[in-house]
């Protein structure tokens, strides 16, 4: 899931400084620990959004059970993003 694929790249900046944020992907929308962090890096204020070492310590701090389902979702998902080189410079 690339954020704001389906907009035109001319529509993001202003769908952004209005409040608009990308979607979580499906296989977290139900995980509070997720969503939050998701959404703290998104704040409106740029001053209220987590430093990266903080962001680390908070996913660090999350349990994760390698054999689940969510993993395997996160795992693909996750390869696909490495081998998708379309948005590259």
């Amino acid at each position: 899931m690339i954020p704001f694929s389906e907009k035109l790249d001319e529509l993001v900046v202003p769908y952004v400084l209005n409040g608009g944020r990308p979607d979580l992907p499906s296989f977290l929308e139900d995980q509070e620990c997720y969503r939050s962090i998701f959404e703290d890096c998104w704040a409106r204020d740029p001053d209220s959004r987590p430093i990266s070492r903080v962001v680390c310590e908070r996913l660090a701090g999350i349990p994760f059970n390698v054999g689940s389902a969510r993993y395997t979702a996160m795992t693909e998902h996750a390869e696909t993003r490495i081998g998708d080189t379309s948005s590259e410079v």
